[in-house]
C-alpha cells in the first residue's frame, strides 16, 4: 500500500473541492499526523487548544459542552466529515468543546502551523477551507432553523438522514441531546417511527 492509498479518504475529500497534483497530493499527505482515538477516549477537552484540523477517516467523534443542566452535544462527525473547536482554533484561546469518541476513531490532523506552511506552498487550500468553512457556517444555520422550526419527528428523520451508517450506533440520550429533547420523548418518536 502506498502513503497516498493510506489517504485515499482524505484526498478524495479534498479533491472534491480543489484538484492536487501529486506532488501537491505528496506534500499534503506528508502534513498529516495520524491519531487513533479509543472509543470513550478524548480528542480535545475543554480548556486545552485546539491546535490542529482533525478529519475522520473512520469511526465517530461527537463535540459538546457541558454545563449545570448537562450535556450538549454540537456535532458528530463519522468518516469524512471534518471536527474541532473553531474558535480555540482561529484565536488559539481555550477550547469550549469536548472532543470524544463514540467507537474507536482514526483520525488525520494537521497543525495550524502546518496548515499556514500548506497555504503557503499550495495557495489553493486557502479555497478548499474557507469552503469547509462556508460548509460548517451553513450546516450550523441549518441546525438553529430546524431545532426552532420543526416537530421533533422531522428533526429526528433529518438527523437519520444525515447519519446514515451511524445513527443506530450513536446512544439514545446523545442522539435526544444534539436535537434538544428529552431520552423519554425521542423514544416515544421513535418507537412510531
Amino acid at each position: 500500500m502506498t502513503k497516498l492509498t493510506l489517504y485515499e479518504n482524505i484526498l478524495t475529500n479534498v479533491n472534491r473541492h480543489i484538484e492536487l497534483d501529486d506532488d501537491e497530493s505528496a506534500f499534503f499527505v506528508s502534513l498529516i499526523q495520524k491519531k487513533i482515538i479509543k472509543k470513550k477516549d478524548f480528542l480535545l477537552k475543554k480548556g486545552q487548544i485546539c491546535g490542529a484540523v482533525t478529519f475522520v477517516n473512520s469511526g465517530c467523534l461527537r463535540s459538546y459542552y457541558e454545563d449545570h443542566s448537562g450535556t450538549h452535544i454540537i456535532q458528530f462527525a463519522e468518516a469524512n466529515w471534518w471536527i474541532g473547536d473553531l474558535k480555540s482554533y482561529v484565536n488559539g484561546t481555550s477550547a469550549q468543546l469536548y472532543i470524544d469518541a463514540l467507537l474507536k476513531t482514526e483520525v488525520f490532523q494537521i497543525s495550524k502551523s502546518k496548515v499556514e506552511d500548506l497555504y503557503k506552498r499550495v495557495p489553493k487550500f486557502e479555497r478548499f477551507f474557507r469552503i469547509q468553512m462556508e460548509n460548517s457556517l451553513i450546516n450550523h444555520q441549518d441546525r438553529i432553523l430546524q431545532s426552532q422550526t420543526l416537530k421533533t419527528k422531522t428533526r429526528y428523520e433529518n438527523f437519520v438522514k444525515t447519519y446514515p451508517s451511524f445513527h443506530q450506533h450513536i446512544p439514545l440520550k446523545d442522539i435526544a441531546s444534539y436535537l434538544g429533547v428529552t431520552p423519554e420523548h425521542l423514544s416515544t418518536i421513535r418507537a412510531r417511527y
